[in-house]
């Protein structure tokens, strides 16, 4: 299978997830535009119409109006808007699916063509793993690179990070102590999902060099995800309540790790998925470590 092939499906994967996250960043700008527009044409009827005219209903609203400035948001709230409220809300069900299958994609038509083989004849073993190993994790970038992009977009549509009208009106969608260090809050956010994704690359790593099908590979690697949630977001979290009950326990969001809830578990979460990467990084390392078995596993 040629180079040109094997990249084929990610290439086209990246291509449907950028068109998707740009498509509802501009559909946010309509929703915004929409907004303010609203608001600039009631405020000119109230301002033209004379008030004995009007219904008392209509009167009461012009009179609040005064009170309220026109529809504004910024830039981390309406990323959260967008995700929350848009059909990107699915991205944190279909993230670990697509990483899953565009690294055993890969991974698994080289070592099946025999490139491990061949290149064995003019590099160590150890560097070889290595190399294709951070070569991988090149596609969790997909989903980082199209949400930074939205990110722009969003930003070039609020043109501030200041959350005071957001606060005034008690719309925001991320905790307030987030809004007054928006830069600590993105800088901890951003690297805890990349931490997270490189974990789900590595269990697709863990699956891509046993010897079996892709099909079957894929659907390994998204089973193991899905209980190691259970596991740690029911059964481990439970266990952690009951042990220190006297303290809270910051949730160990796992399907929903895009979203957090209050301020306190930001590095919480950074820890959190530093663990996940680190402890799965080690076991893919061990089920590679033996290279006679990884050969023969993939001649199979």
């Amino acid at each position: 299978m040629t180079k040109l092939k094997i990249n084929l499906i990610p290439i086209i994967i990246f291509s449907c997830i950028f068109i998707w996250i740009t498509f509802e960043s501009v559909n946010y700008l309509k929703f915004y535009s929409n907004h303010r527009k609203q608001y600039t044409d009631f405020q000119q009827y109230c301002q033209e119409q004379p008030h004995d005219s009007m219904h008392e209903y209509v009167r009461k609203e012009c009179e609040n109006l005064k009170e309220y400035e026109p529809y504004q948001t910024d830039v981390v709230n309406a990323f959260f808007q967008n995700k929350i409220s848009s059909t990107l809300r699915m991205l944190d069900l279909v993230t670990p699916f697509l990483i899953i299958i565009m690294t055993i994609w890969v991974i698994h038509s080289k070592f099946k063509s025999g490139y491990l083989k061949n290149l064995l004849l003019r590099e160590k073993y150890s560097k070889i793993v290595f190399k294709e190993i951070v070569k991988s994790y090149a596609f969790v970038l997909v989903i980082p690179i199209s949400l930074i992009t939205s990110f722009f977009i969003l930003y070039i549509i609020t043109g501030t990070f200041d959350p005071s009208y957001a606060l005034k009106q008690d719309t925001t969608y991320v905790s307030d102590l987030f809004l007054e260090t928006p830069i600590y809050f993105l800088t901890f956010y951003t690297i805890s999902l990349f931490l997270y994704n490189l974990f789900i690359a590595n269990i697709a790593l863990f699956f891509a060099n046993k010897g079996i099908n892709k099909i079957l590979a894929i659907f390994a690697s998204f089973i193991t995800f899905f209980i190691l949630g259970l596991c740690f977001e029911v059964i481990i979290f439970t266990i952690l309540a009951i042990t220190f009950k006297n303290f809270m326990i910051p949730e160990l969001l796992f399907y929903s790790f895009w979203n957090y809830e209050s301020s306190s578990t930001i590095l919480f979460e950074f820890g959190y998925s530093l663990f996940l990467f680190l402890s799965s990084l080690i076991i893919v390392l061990m089920s590679y470590n033996n290279k006679e078995k990884v050969i023969i596993q993939n001649e199979k």
